[in-house]
């Protein structure tokens, strides 16, 4: 399975707002700050390793997606090509 940079990206900002939303829920309901939680409060805060995985991999699979899915490199070529086109400039003669 080969991953893009975008979508390695991706999973580092959902996990980030996955841990920091599951350290704030822990904190609320039980009170205690991220250092006086126990291993149980721990073990709640690493399953946000894997529910971050999921609307990444949502985009992955969904093969209309531009970013991720599998039409993402056709999609990533034509753009290319059309920015290239147009940033490159004309080659005219200049007359003196």
């Amino acid at each position: 399975m080969k991953l893009n940079k975008a979508a390695i990206d991706s999973y580092g900002r959902h996990l980030l707002g996955a841990v920091i939303a599951a350290v704030a829920a822990i904190g609320a309901l039980t009170g205690k700050s991220p250092i006086d939680f126990a291993s149980g409060d721990w073990w709640a805060v690493a399953n946000s390793v894997w529910v971050a995985i999921v609307p990444v991999a949502m985009r992955y699979f969904n093969s209309k997606d531009p970013a991720f899915g599998k039409f993402a490199e056709s999609a990533v070529k034509e753009f290319t090509k059309k920015i290239n086109s147009k940033s490159s400039p004309s080659k005219k003669a200049v007359k003196k």
